[in-house]
């Protein structure tokens, strides 16, 4: 016998994928091959050679490579026994469990403000106590390490008062309503915000649009000095008494416009 060969067999079609020779001078038992794919099952032999001809076979012997690393993130679900210094953070995670090598629960308006962490079992849900100031509402996120170095952050979700097991998100608007009046200029609405998130409406000081204010036709005659075609030129006035009145009263809107 002068050395060895490898051969992989793709199991799905029984064709050969990848071979290596080993040359048996060398007194090695073990080699690595290479040329496969992750997640994919193979069959492997090993020929013995005397020159090209082959001497022997073992048994096939099957195998799969590993699957690629899928990052993902843990997902807050809920926040339970929520008291003022202490409350417990729940969350799940649908990824590879055996590839991480712990969670970490964290406040995210400091730097680096690490509340717990947990080394995680063979389960898809974890629960686990932090402490905290006198009924702080830190927005908080669960930080996925993986073995290899990586990390993934859940998204944030503020915890809440003592005595409630709700949580947060960040609110977005969905829909705004204010009350329809001709005001002046300088007038100011409140309207209403209906939000999505905890709190649900918020209110916002708009300012109004302000009203058409049109003089009549009596106050432009008397800036074109049409005096003459005063009476003719107010259609509610039937005596100049009426007229000036008119006048009066345009001059005020005029004023309220500049």
């Amino acid at each position: 016998m002068t050395d060895y060969r490898i051969k992989a067999y793709l199991r799905s079609t029984n064709t050969v994928v990848a071979q290596k020779d080993v040359v048996v001078g060398s007194g090695s038992r073990s080699s690595t091959i290479t040329g496969l794919t992750q997640g994919t099952s193979y069959d492997m032999v090993v020929e013995a050679l005397n020159g090209s001809t082959v001497i022997s076979v073992s048994a096939r012997v099957g195998f799969a490579t590993t699957m690629p690393i899928q990052y993902v993130s843990a997902n807050i679900t809920s926040f339970t026994n929520v008291r003022t210094r202490a409350a417990i953070v729940n969350w799940s995670f649908t990824g590879d469990v055996s590839a991480i090598e712990k969670f970490s629960v964290r406040r995210n308006d400091t730097a680096d403000t690490w509340l717990s962490s947990l080394i995680p079992t063979g389960q898809a849900t974890f629960s686990q106590e932090i402490a905290r100031g006198a009924d702080s509402q830190w927005w908080l996120i669960v930080r996925a390490h993986y073995k290899d170095g990586t990390t993934r952050d859940s998204a944030p979700k503020q915890l809440p008062k003592s005595g409630s097991s709700t949580f947060s998100t960040i609110a977005s608007v969905t829909a705004v309503s204010a009350p329809i009046g001709a005001l002046p200029s300088n007038a100011f609405d409140e309207a209403t915000i209906e939000t999505s998130g905890r709190e649900s409406t918020v209110s916002l000081i708009v300012a109004s649009t302000p009203p058409s204010l049109t003089p009549s036709r009596a106050l432009t005659s008397v800036f074109s000095n049409e005096f003459e075609d005063l009476l003719a030129s107010s259609s509610s006035s039937s005596s100049l008494e009426e007229a000036i009145d008119l006048i009066a009263h345009d001059v005020d809107v005029l004023n309220r416009i500049l």
